[in-house]
């Protein structure tokens, strides 16, 4: 009680700030970076241990390879712009925008000539025809997805 009988309540800051932040990262998003890269890091290196394979198309699984650096490239300078400061922020994002979009279009290309190459020579290739089909269905659906986003911003 104060002295003029009324009473007073005292709140307690919290010793630690939360989420973590170590060096001004949020710690949370710092382990989400990590866990981006070691996942898709281990997809690129099985990709590449594929392409070594002598029964393998070396273009089908290119596609994916390309695939999911692009993915990993992409969203690690997503998470690292949000680190930056604003200006700079928004001209990584614009430029990671961009050459996501070729490599997208890119990926297309690279798997559908890998098919090409795939059904024209059946039985010199065992593997990689599986690996074109899912880069370029993720690609279309990845575009497809950034181009609605973008007509509904636009709107």
């Amino acid at each position: 009680m104060n002295s003029n009988g009324t009473r007073t309540l005292h709140f307690h800051k919290p010793r630690t700030p939360w989420p973590p932040v170590i060096l001004g990262i949020n710690i949370f998003e710092l382990i989400s970076l990590v866990a981006w890269i070691v996942l898709f890091g281990t997809g690129i290196l099985k990709c590449r241990t594929i392409a070594e394979r002598p029964e393998a198309n070396r273009k089908c699984v290119l596609s994916l390879l390309i695939l999911l650096l692009m993915a990993l490239v992409s969203g690690a300078m997503t998470t690292i712009a949000g680190w930056l400061p604003a200006e700079l922020a928004s001209v990584v994002r614009i430029a990671v925008t961009i050459v996501s979009t070729v490599l997208l279009i890119l990926v297309i290309a690279v798997s559908t000539k890998g098919r090409y190459e795939f059904n024209a020579d059946g039985a010199k290739y065992e593997q990689g025809e599986d690996q074109a089909i899912y880069a370029a269905v993720l690609a279309l659906l990845i575009l497809g997805t950034g181009v609605t986003d973008y007509f509904i911003r636009m709107a």
